[in-house]
């Protein structure tokens, strides 16, 4: 008679050992980049195709990346931007990475380079939440320069406005600069703090964007947020909280004028 065939076993791909981690960079800061990546720590090579964050207290994007092999010891790096907070909920289980590696989809646990970073970005997010649900701020600057005391300066309003509805005071507590720039209220430091009172529509505070006089060339070189200009707002009783004041590429050009100006002038 016939022998039958002997079952076979089917055989599972070996998974290599893999590490996820994630952090954001210091000249990422005030934005919504993070730097994150999977490590290869196994003896053969992998290519990561796919990966996201999965979090019930964040939301994150599902990325396809290039695929590109990776090989032992090496790293498949990304960026990769949060999402909006989800404030209501709790913050639930420990943030993984699920990644698609070699096609198999698995959830890694995350290392997190700077410990407590993604709770902290999910607060100040939850912060900014509830203030833009009471107002607008934003830096409304002129079109062109003008020399106050002897310095060239590019002049503006930093304007709160309170939504339809809103009620809660929100005050201006400081205004920030950067390396080479610096923001500051035009009627000088004792117009600090400056308050929007639940009872009015909008706070207009002169402000003025000038250089910081930094011209040495590792100042100059190695600005990496030359233009993150922000204020430091409190609403209500919360915590004072950073918001980034977005500048236009015609701004930035202006600002880079003062700079240039700036830096070659003979010194007095």
């Amino acid at each position: 008679g016939s022998r039958e065939a002997a079952p076979t076993t089917p055989t599972r791909p070996v998974v290599a050992p893999l590490r996820a981690s994630i952090g954001q960079f210091r000249f990422d800061e005030g934005t919504r980049r993070l730097s994150a990546g999977v490590t290869n720590d196994g003896a053969g090579d992998i290519r990561v195709t796919r990966a996201t964050v999965d979090w019930a207290a964040m939301a994150f994007p599902t990325l396809t990346l290039p695929g590109d092999v990776v090989h032992p010891g090496q790293t498949a790096a990304f960026t990769i931007r949060f999402g909006a907070a989800r404030c209501a909920r709790s913050v639930g289980r420990r943030p993984v990475m699920v990644a698609v590696v070699d096609g198999r989809t698995q959830r890694l646990n995350l290392h997190v380079d700077q410990p407590g970073l993604l709770g902290r970005l999910r607060a100040k997010d939850c912060a900014q939440q509830r203030l833009g649900r009471e107002a607008v701020v934003r830096l409304r600057l002129a079109t062109g320069t003008e020399r106050v005391a002897g310095e060239e300066y590019l002049p503006g309003d930093l304007v709160l406005r309170h939504r339809s509805g809103a009620s809660e005071e929100v005050r201006v507590v400081d205004l920030g600069g950067s390396v080479l720039l610096d923001l500051e209220p035009r009627g000088g430091r004792r117009t600090l703090p400056a308050a929007l009172p639940g009872n009015r529509r909008e706070l207009r505070l002169p402000v003025l964007l000038g250089s910081v006089h930094r011209c040495d060339a590792h100042a100059r070189g190695q600005s990496s947020q030359t233009f993150l200009i922000s204020a430091f707002v409190r609403l209500g009783a919360d915590p004072v909280q950073r918001v980034v004041l977005p500048l236009d590429t015609s701004e930035r050009v202006r600002l880079e004028g003062i700079l240039d100006r700036d830096c070659s002038s003979p010194a007095p």
